[in-house]
């Protein structure tokens, strides 16, 4: 059976060969895509699954990549006639074409004899009137940011050294855009300026993926796409308004209904069951999370040096927010158990170095998870619920609502709370021990 896209030479050497298709050529760059396999057949087939997987990315890729804007589409015309890099940086900085560019003249002429050509049978032209008349008048076209450039923009500034965040935020990037598409059309997602997506728009995509989706789900998207175009404009100083703002989404706010905290006798039951003796790392864990209220990622990443031994605490020095980043006081049995992890390791060593980079904080909640459901069979009633409960019982030490935020790492709202040092570690240790003095073990 003949191997798609697979050829082999005279001279016994396989290839990959594969066409184009028309649409993607302008964006991929090439009119096929050729790879060499070598000559052994095995090594061939090895390399050839490899070649035909990026193939495929590739031009899902270019499938779902925004339309080349009229900005786009004169700087490609500039640099198929040849301007130099220097050139294309003076005209980009807006300090003018110089001389006439040597070679654009064709270029601008076939443009127009194309669009005329499509204009006389109706059908589209592939550049627009306004790229021909910014050729002929050598300027170039003003930037347009578009929700597709506005999702890029943000994925680019999030994008930080943990290379599987980063790809599933891509993948989360990509099917909200994907989404878009769906309901929006390609045009208005890729090519539309954000100062013309209206309200209506954010509707109308609202109302088709609560269709298709969970509330919760949409609301996560919409969080997205609003910080896309809230940093989009910010930086660029448009003249628009989000049009996601405030844009109410039924059925998806947040709620204590959410995730259920655990009550006492859910600790005084899953005591035994989650610490397994005192050299038990995923215990350690466990009640590290029970008593600091923090975050499962938060603990799994820290390193040796960020456990205070002395003082009894642990520094969170990344988060989700500014507020996320604390330090967080240990109570006597998390402080016991982190002595027990850091005995005769490196400071620059992981604390639970099995569940420290990728997704194996993921493994470590899914661990503690196969636990706990031994136990507590409520399935609004997870790992995350510890997180729920010590807010509750702060609360009820009557622990005031900014050291409760220090505590939790909770965005403060408040612009003045994120002047100053934030509460000493023995202010906040005293409204902890108060809870910790009720905690079952």
């Amino acid at each position: 059976m003949a191997i798609p896209h697979l050829s082999k030479s005279k001279n016994g050497h396989y290839r990959y060969r594969r066409a184009v298709p028309e649409a993607f050529r302008e964006t991929i760059g090439l009119l096929e895509i050729k790879k060499a396999l070598g000559s052994d057949y095995a090594t061939a087939m090895k390399r050839y699954g490899e070649v035909h997987k990026e193939t495929e990315r590739l031009f899902e890729n270019a499938k779902n990549a925004p339309e080349p804007t009229d900005r786009d589409k004169v700087l490609r015309a500039l640099k198929q006639a040849g301007v130099s890099r220097q050139q294309l940086e003076t005209i980009v900085s807006g300090l003018g074409w110089g001389t006439d560019v040597q070679g654009l003249d064709g270029i601008w002429h076939g443009m127009v004899n194309e669009y005329e050509a499509a204009e006389a049978v109706g059908q589209k032209p592939k550049v627009s009137l306004e790229v021909i008349r910014a050729i002929g008048e050598q300027r170039l076209p003003p930037e347009t940011y578009t929700a597709a450039s506005a999702l890029s923009f943000y994925l680019d500034s999030k994008r930080g050294p943990d290379a599987s965040k980063n790809k599933q935020l891509e993948n989360h990037i990509k099917n909200l855009q994907s989404r878009m598409i769906v309901v929006l059309g390609k045009e208005a997602v890729t090519k539309r300026p954000l100062e013309k997506f209206k309200r209506e728009d954010a509707r109308k995509l609202r109302d088709a993926l609560l269709a298709q989706l969970n509330p919760n789900s949409v609301r996560r998207m919409f969080n997205m796409l609003r910080a896309a175009i809230n940093k989009t404009i910010r930086e660029y100083d448009l003249d628009a308004k989000n049009p996601l703002e405030k844009l109410e989404i039924k059925g998806a706010a947040a709620s204590r209904e959410d995730r259920y905290p655990f009550t006492e006798d859910d600790l005084k039951s899953l005591g035994p069951i989650m610490v397994k003796g005192p050299e038990d790392a995923l215990g350690i864990l466990w009640t590290i999370l029970r008593d600091t209220g923090a975050r499962n990622s938060e603990i799994c990443r820290r390193k040796i040096s960020e456990v205070d031994l002395e003082n009894g605490s642990i520094a969170i020095p990344v988060g989700k927010s500014k507020n996320a980043v604390r330090i967080v006081p240990l109570s006597p049995s998390a402080l016991a158990g982190a002595k027990f992890l850091a005995t005769d390791k490196p400071a620059d060593a992981f604390l639970f170095p099995s569940y420290a980079t990728g997704r194996q904080t993921d493994s470590a909640s899914q661990a503690l998870m196969k636990r706990l459901r031994t136990v507590i069979k409520d399935e609004k009633k997870v790992v995350y619920s510890l997180r729920h409960r010590l807010k509750d019982r702060l609360r009820d030490t009557d622990c005031p609502a900014d050291i409760q935020e220090e505590i939790m790492g909770h965005d403060a709202q408040n612009v003045a709370k994120n002047y100053g040092r934030g509460y000493s570690l023995e202010k906040k240790r005293a409204y902890l021990e108060r809870v910790w003095a009720a905690t079952p073990v």
